[in-house]
């Protein structure tokens, strides 16, 4: 994703357009060229899925609590099928591997407070989760 300061106004005269040739409205015009812009949400209109994997379908996953304190511990409920676990910092660096059939417990206290990535994978398929470490 790439996020860039536009000036544009939906008045045909002074209409800036986008690589779609759709007129870009700026709703807070700046008075001169080197002020930042006023960014009020990002969305996804399609997303695709990158792995080429499908997520894991019929099952019930959980993960909680989420976000967890440095120190606590986060439980996964997982489906009784052969199901592997890796949890990942953001930098995609591995930090823990298992394999369960049913209730995996992470222990945060050698953790950072940051993002991690719990990604599960089985024959079902792949299902990637956010934990937050406060």
């Amino acid at each position: 994703m790439r996020i860039i300061d536009v000036v544009g106004s939906i008045d045909s005269q002074y209409a800036t357009y986008d690589s779609k040739g759709n007129i870009v409205n700026d709703p807070w015009p700046t008075p001169f060229a080197s002020c930042g812009f006023d960014l009020d949400a990002v969305g996804v209109i399609n997303e695709r899925s990158s792995t080429g994997l499908s997520a894991i379908s019929g099952t019930s996953v959980g993960v909680y609590p989420n976000p967890v304190r440095v120190g606590e511990q986060v439980h996964i409920v997982l489906s009784n099928e052969n199901t592997n676990v890796k949890l990942t910092g953001l930098n995609g660096q591995q930090i823990s591997s298992s394999t369960s059939n049913g209730h995996i417990v992470i222990n945060t206290s050698r953790l950072s407070a940051g993002v991690y990535f719990i990604s599960i994978e089985s024959i079902s398929g792949r299902d990637i989760f956010k934990l937050i470490v406060q």
